[in-house]
């Protein structure tokens, strides 16, 4: 009996992952919608493979990794956005996945199946704005690389493999969304205090002198790929001007963010408090109670923490202007949910030696976690079909324009004219154009 309760949250996670799925694949139309269109331009995906391409700015990003999955798939399926959205969700699989692996290196005491119970958040519906269109792909590759990262630079026996590894991830984060920056910008600066604790420790001069090396290498490389980021970086006229955190709109925004991980779509300054309090005091505690020199998971911890904060931070910077409402937009959930399983490691090591004090901890958490989750917005799989619809009016749109020479203007997928990217997209052969000479008017799905 006890075993099969060990399982149930394994075998949850895994029956939320396909339904989910499920839905994804039921309600997918293949058909750019928004920025997918900027793709199609003529300077990009239709001029080919190229190093200018790949890392040239798209408002205030590098989608080095996203850009590289569009020009895969244009040569194995004619960049069908369908097949798109579905290695996208096989990725957040993967990422969703890989906590797993992190957590056993990081936090080995800390039950498993505890622990799949919280990563059940992750597969919620909570970010289906991320799995509904294509190019957002970005927020599960800066996340995947971003945690890649901190895994194999935070190691105990810091082998040159693992930091060379590390270095290549916090490399490939920063160039696969504009946030990218400050996560590997934290990381590379706990990696410092991470060296200078191991450092501090050590008997003799050579020891010491290899940490250093590494610091400076792995710091070199990441530090020098950010300022290489920056070079002809130009802010984006069409957004606000940034809030700085000396504005109230800033903190309302960032404490909704946070929140909106922990599934709280209401806002609340409050709530929000109490979730960044969820995520900071056990790093807090776990520093007082380990020892310097034996802080490898601490530091693993914090970079993860204090990372994805930072990242929320930069989201608040560059987007209270909208509005406060901004910080409950549903693409951003993803950054913030990913406080959830490292805020579970760290409560777990912190309070490893009370399992009373840890059981409380937990039930909190676990409370914490469902008075968000308990929102059914958040379990509504059939919200893919309100993207569905947009999509297929905007197809039938494209059709008028294909086969009776109507304007090539469609609204529900772009604001603007399509002309020059819809003649692209012929010449090219793209899948949707394919699509719309052989059914010239689609209906939707139930």
């Amino acid at each position: 009996m006890k075993s099969g309760f060990a399982k149930l949250p394994f075998i949850l996670l895994a029956a939320i992952f396909v339904i989910h799925a499920a839905f994804i694949v039921h309600y997918a139309v293949d058909v750019p919608i928004g920025d997918q269109w900027d793709t199609l331009n003529s300077d990009q995906l239709p001029s080919g493979l190229s190093l200018s391409w790949l890392f040239r700015l798209q408002n205030e990003h590098r989608l080095v990794p996203t850009k590289l999955l569009a020009w895969i798939l244009l040569k194995t399926t004619a960049w069908n956005l369908n097949a798109n959205l579905y290695v996208n969700f096989a990725i957040f699989g993967l990422f969703s996945s890989f906590f797993f692996v992190f957590q056993k290196r990081v936090a080995s005491s800390v039950s498993a199946s505890l622990f799949a119970w919280f990563l059940i958040f992750l597969v919620s519906s909570i970010a289906d704005e991320n799995h509904a269109l294509a190019d957002q792909s970005c927020h599960h590759f800066v996340l995947l690389f971003f945690f890649l990262s901190v895994y194999f630079l935070f190691s105990s026996k810091q082998l040159a493999f693992e930091l060379f590894l590390g270095s290549l991830c916090a490399l490939a984060s920063t160039y696969a969304f504009a946030n990218g920056i400050v996560l590997s910008a934290v990381v590379i600066a706990c990696y410092a205090w991470f060296k200078w604790d191991r450092a501090r420790v050590l008997l003799t001069a050579s020891a010491k002198r290899v940490e250093l090396i590494q610091a400076i290498l792995v710091i070199g490389v990441v530090g020098g790929g950010i300022l290489l980021w920056l070079l002809n970086y130009h802010r984006n006229l069409a957004v606000p001007p940034p809030t700085w955190p000396n504005k109230l709109g800033f903190w309302v925004v960032f404490f909704d963010l946070v929140a909106l991980g922990f599934g709280y779509r209401v806002s609340s300054v409050l709530i929000g408090v109490v979730c960044t309090l969820a995520v900071v005091v056990p790093l807090w505690l776990l520093w007082k109670r380990t020892r310097p020199g034996n802080r490898d998971s601490f530091f693993a911890l914090a970079a993860a923490i204090l990372g994805v904060l930072g990242s929320l931070a930069s989201v608040a910077f560059g987007r209270a202007g909208f509005g406060l409402g901004s910080g409950k937009t549903p693409r951003y959930a993803e950054l913030a949910i990913v406080l959830i399983p490292p805020m579970v490691m760290a409560w777990g090591l912190a309070l490893q030696q009370s399992k009373r004090d840890l059981r409380r901890a937990f039930v909190f958490l676990w409370l914490l976690c469902l008075g968000g989750y308990s929102n059914t917005n958040n379990w509504n799989f059939f919200h893919y079909r309100y993207y569905q619809q947009l999509k297929l009016k905007g197809l039938n749109c494209l059709s008028r324009y294909v086969h009776e020479g109507g304007p090539p203007v469609c609204s529900t997928l772009y604001p603007g004219s399509l002309a020059e990217r819809l003649e692209n997209a012929k010449r090219m052969k793209i899948s949707f154009m394919e699509t719309l000479a052989r059914q010239p008017d689609l209906k939707p799905k139930n």
